[in-house]
């Protein structure tokens, strides 16, 4: 599906053949036999059912996606690893800073009040209900571990609905750890900066840092303390909370309210920490207790995983699939940008989706002086409908006030002042987006970055057609000239994708495992809250 470009600088079988003519006798008796694999290979039609030894060991390459861990994150230091290599601490769920994260993850009051605003900042109400102005929100809500980490609550269905309208549709948590880079334009590059980043978004959660500090200083106190996240400042924890006196009331308060308390906070008496610098490193520590959760999340033996293993005389998938398969690694080369067990390469390609749907910002409505921060830096518009060539920008030359990435003060292993990369974005990544995982796809409808496309069969002939128009920049794609029945196949491929979510002991609602007052599974501390003020 598009050829290969490697667009972002970083960081055994013997061929067989299918069955010939046979009679009506012989087909009749394997029928009501239920001879599988022959029945199989009869369904092949004149297709070749074997593959090549190179073909196999391309298809050995796309499977088993839990073989080998994560890439271990070294600015988060509280990811459950034992060595650098992501060997998982013994019994990895039960980690004091994952079981936080776990439950963090299914709360809703680190959300906060209607933004009732698209990304350039235009009036746009949210579709989510809500209850005192408030959208009580949580990362699950756009991100469900029980539908493959996706978004499927938001109406209208083309972009995620937040406090506000997102510019696009929300990507997969599971497998998220082993992204390069995240997001659709990969402007960030550690799941605790994307936590970070998304509960202070307007159009997202539109939570504050200081509603943060709040909910771990009233639910989680305990919690925090024990997964390490006050290391060095617990102290001033508490006693900003007793200096602050009673807190808002979290279920009610508007996200101005807490932006005004956190401007004003006084100074701590003899520390050496800003009270505004305590604030934040308690809302780092949610986001990275979130990002521990979020790096165990999986999702893995999928039918194909299990075709794979068994080897291909494996019934496991259907003719139709294997046919599928055999054009994915093949003549339709969706291979090339969705390989690795991941079954996505980490880079960006321009696929020919322009940005269509309502509240989706386009480079006409992201103009000069608009919160889409458009700039022409010489090779076209560096804004959100640019891609890659945007989110280069902002990851390699972050915003003042953004503080949360690799690299910056909040990194556990390098707290050094970020240095730009001196390159500028190349004119390729003008309209490119990274390449999904295609792992559960046929969960995750509407795709593209945009949602434009609603069914697996409409990307397929997408791809097909290879059609560009109203695209920024240049389109990778080529007609693939399929058949109407190669496009079936590889639907029918695409659909053996799906796997099981996991650890299954963390996937679902904390509040339904047992255990402490705030959820979780029976090892999790209990967990009573914590200061409330004089």
């Amino acid at each position: 599906m598009g050829g290969f470009s490697s667009l972002w600088p970083w960081k055994a079988c013997p061929r067989g053949t299918c069955a010939q003519a046979l009679t009506t006798v012989v087909l009749s008796t394997l029928a009501s036999a239920g001879c599988g694999k022959w029945a199989d290979k009869l369904a092949c039609g004149e297709q070749e059912c074997g593959f090549t030894k190179t073909e196999w060991t391309r298809i050995q390459g796309l499977a088993n996606v839990g073989a080998t861990p994560a890439r271990p994150d070294t600015s988060n230091v509280h990811l459950p690893v034992v060595d650098a290599i992501g060997t998982l601490k013994a019994n990895a769920v039960c980690d004091p800073v994952v079981q936080l994260g776990w439950r963090l993850y299914y709360e809703t009051l680190l959300s906060g009040s209607v933004s009732d605003k698209d990304m350039t900042g235009s009036y746009a109400p949210t579709t989510r209900p809500t209850t005192n102005g408030q959208v009580s929100l949580s990362c699950k809500s756009c991100h469900d571990p029980q539908h493959a980490g996706s978004d499927i609550t938001s109406v209208p269905r083309h972009v995620s609905i937040g406090a506000g309208w997102y510019d696009v549709n929300a990507q997969q948590t599971l497998n998220a750890a082993r992204q390069p880079v995240l997001y659709w334009n990969g402007r960030t590059d550690s799941l605790w900066a994307q936590a970070a980043q998304v509960m202070e978004s307007p159009v997202s959660m539109n939570g504050h840092r200081m509603k943060t500090f709040w909910v771990i200083v009233l639910r989680y106190r305990a919690s925090f303390h024990l997964a390490e996240l006050d290391t060095g400042f617990d102290s001033a924890i508490d006693a900003l909370a007793q200096l602050l006196g009673p807190p808002p009331d979290l279920g009610t308060t508007d996200t101005e309210t807490f932006q005004s308390q956190y401007n004003d906070l006084p100074p701590l008496p003899g520390s050496t920490i800003s009270s505004q610098e305590i604030v934040t490193r308690v809302h780092v520590g949610a986001a990275k207790a979130i990002a521990a959760y979020e790096w165990l999340l999986s999702s893995d033996g999928s039918a194909f995983d299990r075709f794979v293993n068994e080897g291909p005389d494996s019934s496991a998938l259907s003719p139709a699939a294997v046919r599928g398969l055999r054009l994915f690694i093949g003549r339709a080369s969706c291979v090339d940008c969705h390989n690795s067990p991941l079954l996505s390469d980490g880079k960006f390609h321009n696929v020919g989706i322009p940005q269509v749907g309502d509240h989706v910002p386009t480079t006409q409505t992201c103009g000069a002086g608009s919160s889409c921060d458009c700039s022409d830096g010489g090779l076209g518009p560096t804004c959100l409908p640019a891609g890659a060539h945007a989110g280069h920008q902002k990851l390699v030359d972050p915003a003042p006030n953004n503080l949360f990435y690799c690299g910056g003060p909040y990194d556990d292993v390098a707290p050094l002042t970020h240095v730009s990369d001196p390159s500028p974005a190349p004119a390729a990544f003008l309209g490119a987006w990274r390449t999904p995982s295609l792992r559960d796809v046929a969960l995750t409808a509407p795709y593209m970055h945009d949602g434009s496309l609603a069914t697996l069969a409409d990307v397929v002939w997408h791809y097909d057609q290879a059609d560009s128009s109203g695209t920024l920049g240049a389109s990778e794609l080529s007609p693939l000239l399929l058949t109407a029945q190669d496009r079936d196949d590889l639907v029918a491929f695409l659909e053996s994708l799906t796997g099981e979510p996991g650890p299954k002991e963390i996937v679902g609602d904390p509040a339904k495992a047992g255990g402490d007052l705030d959820g979780g599974l029976s090892c999790a501390p209990q967990d009573g809250g914590g200061v409330i003020g004089p």
